[in-house]
């Protein structure tokens, strides 16, 4: 790997777009340069809602950047998420060259696509897939296949894929603001390079990416991804709730929610109401915050049971070892925390950033962990062991036929 070679990230999410610039030592680190930031005002659930806004909000971050880098930003690794996003295991298979009875790399990557050719949909595009175990002539508990023995190679992959139309949407809004999309990401996984470690994912663990439109959760077991889901729920929700308990406009219910919010009423129970502004021809109005933390619980306990039914469904509870990782902007949330411990049934931690230097406490804050992470999934890709195939946006028609045809027909 070049002594310095940089890597840019753009997070496009319901509420924020931010870019960040990375340089990648020579030792593999990722040293932060800078980061820009803009509220979003184009997307909604994690999706596109309008073209010209998101656009114009990721050249806005994008700008800012630059400036403060004093670099061009020409081509960025680009989250995402929403309720287009879908997941599922699938097998693939592949015999071995008939030259040689060892499993090579480019054995794996055709049992990978061979895995994925059957989760795909028709309008649906992979994301990912991501191996998570394989057999060798019916031999289960492999988890490095690479130089072994055999004549059949078989592999269960995790394959995350996208709708088509949205995808091309956030590819043409990124490109338009002026970047290439090196590679789409997917936002709970982006946020688990930057804040668990390789010992956390073998011992299983849950990143529980809480946004603003959408709360996206990542399970790994073995080292691996085992499970993706997005959930069609987030803090825009408790903000709602807050407006419509109290009858405020949406921006005050959400300054109530940052600076007097509480997920525990038991906790600001007998503190001073607060003063609420009502709409135009209303009054300000006294709001007890206990109260306010009621709203905040109610939609929280939603939000956390469909996560813990979610990892009951797939019967993982009691294999999860290193708990819980909290990031996303509704992490910052006071009690939330303690909430999901009790919801969850395991250890929970606000998530902090590893694998990165440079890192101002500005960019310690849960927003920016999405974009972090996608400096980290940069950097590796050229370091990916030789199990490790992600699905690319480009490539000839043809090439792509005749491996999938290679994988039936080595």
């Amino acid at each position: 790997m070049p002594r310095q070679q940089l890597i840019a990230a753009v997070d496009v999410g319901t509420t924020k777009a931010c870019a960040l610039l990375g340089e990648v030592t020579e030792t593999g680190t990722v040293v932060v340069l800078g980061a820009g930031l803009c509220p979003s005002r184009g997307m909604r659930r994690g999706a596109v809602a309008n073209m010209a806004a998101t656009t114009e909000c990721i050249a806005t971050a994008v700008a800012e950047l630059e400036q403060l880098c004093n670099r061009n930003v020409r081509s960025a690794y680009v989250s995402i998420a929403g309720g287009q996003i879908e997941s599922q295991n699938s097998r693939g298979v592949t015999a071995l060259h008939r030259n040689s009875s060892q499993v090579q790399a480019e054995d794996v990557q055709r049992a990978i696509i061979t895995a994925q050719a059957l989760a795909v949909p028709a309008g649906r595009r992979v994301i990912h897939a991501e191996p998570r175990r394989y057999w060798i002539d019916g031999v289960d508990g492999i988890q490095d296949p690479g130089g072994m023995a055999g004549q059949r190679l078989e592999v269960e992959a995790h394959v995350v894929t996208g709708a088509v139309s949205s995808m091309q949407n956030l590819i043409h809004c990124v490109e338009k603001a002026g970047v290439k999309t090196e590679q789409l990401v997917l936002q709970p996984l982006a946020s688990g390079e930057a804040l668990t470690t390789e010992s956390e994912r073998q011992l299983g663990v849950v990143v529980l990416d809480i946004g603003g439109g959408t709360t996206d959760l990542a399970v790994y077991l073995d080292g691996t991804v085992w499970h993706t889901k997005v959930l069609p729920l987030g803090g825009r929700n408790v903000t709602n709730d807050i407006a419509i308990g109290l009858n405020v406009p949406f921006g005050v219910a959400e300054r109530l929610k940052l600076i007097y919010g509480h997920t525990l009423p038991e906790a600001v129970a007998g503190l001073e109401p607060v003063e609420a502004p009502g709409f135009e021809s209303s009054r300000p109005q006294r709001v007890s915050q206990e109260f306010l933390a009621e709203i905040i619980e109610a939609r929280m306990e939603e939000l956390l049971g469909l996560v813990a039914r979610e990892l009951r469904d797939l019967g993982c509870q009691g294999l999860i070892g290193s708990g819980a990782v909290l990031t996303g902007g509704v992490a910052d949330q006071r009690g939330i925390r303690e909430l999901a411990t009790d919801i969850l049934g395991m250890p929970v931690r606000n998530g902090q950033p590893h694998r990165v230097e440079g890192v101002s406490e500005r960019l310690m804050n849960p927003t920016f962990a999405t974009g972090l992470g996608l400096l980290v999934w940069g950097s590796r890709q050229n370091n990916r062991p030789p199990g490790h195939y992600v699905a690319r946006r480009h490539g000839p028609w043809m090439e792509r036929t005749q491996r999938f045809l290679r994988a039936f027909f080595p």
